[in-house]
């Protein structure tokens, strides 16, 4: 069952805040995790072993399941297809540009849309999966196919969709 949180909680906005007032706020979010030694997802490993990333492949399928210790902030890469993706355990507050703040608790059942990118705080260890229809078993091949390249012109120097099989995209 889906459950959208019901939440006052005005933590993302205030993260926001605090954030370079000209760029992009995941651009700047971005810049601002990677400064502070914070968790992103794909931008380097995390030492948390807490967090990490499973890897699973079936017939015409690739899975991707990211463990996202409480605490985490984390900023997704742009995805290039528009696929399923199921929150199975924890509690978020996800921002992307399309939707504003999301507080979601898992079990919950979405679809990422091409284009998409996205802030994740999480308030509870949580496991996200990503699915994904390819007969490739290959990561790296697998991410140049559904991640955009993008330089977020805050961290000169770092391509997104650049650093292959090092964390994920949820």
């Amino acid at each position: 069952m889906s459950d959208i949180v019901e939440a006052t909680d005005a933590t993302v906005e205030e993260f926001f805040r605090t954030l370079e007032p000209t760029a992009s706020r995941l651009d700047a979010a971005e810049a601002w995790i990677i400064a502070h030694g914070g968790h992103t997802i794909g931008v380097g490993s995390s030492k948390d072993p807490e967090f990490r990333t499973n890897h699973t492949f079936t017939p015409g399928m690739y899975i991707r399941e990211l463990f996202l210790p409480a605490g985490s902030v984390n900023v997704s890469k742009i995805h290039r297809t528009e696929h399923p993706f199921v929150i199975l355990t924890g509690l978020v507050s996800v921002y992307s540009e399309n939707d504003g703040v999301q507080h979601l608790r898992g079990p919950y059942f979405g679809i990422t849309r091409v284009g998409s990118r996205r802030l994740v705080v999480a308030h509870e260890p949580t496991v996200w999966l990503t699915f994904h229809a390819t007969e490739l078993t290959d990561v790296d091949a697998i991410e140049q196919m559904i991640i955009k390249k993008y330089e977020n012109p805050l961290i000169p120097g770092i391509t997104r969709g650049a650093e292959i099989g090092d964390g994920g995209a949820a």
